[in-house]
């Protein structure tokens, strides 16, 4: 959950996520626990977000890719 980071922080996967991005337990992810945030104020925005499912299975997550535009 994110409420604890709002209203100061935004979660990208909020703003151009598709989907709702499960990420943890793996093989088969049902949950979502990882996330990237920027601060409110839009001066780094999200432009993409994704699960990054290639990585393998090291870790029981896998990890979010966000590229953010900074102003």
């Amino acid at each position: 959950s994110t409420a604890g980071m709002r209203p100061q922080f935004v979660d990208s996967w909020a703003l151009v996520g598709s989907a709702w991005g499960p990420t943890a337990f793996l093989p088969n992810p049902s949950m979502k626990l990882d996330y990237l945030f920027s601060d409110s104020s839009g001066r780094a925005y999200p432009q993409s977000t994704e699960v990054v499912t290639w990585t393998g299975t090291i870790s029981d997550h896998y990890p979010v890719r966000t590229t953010f535009r900074i102003q």
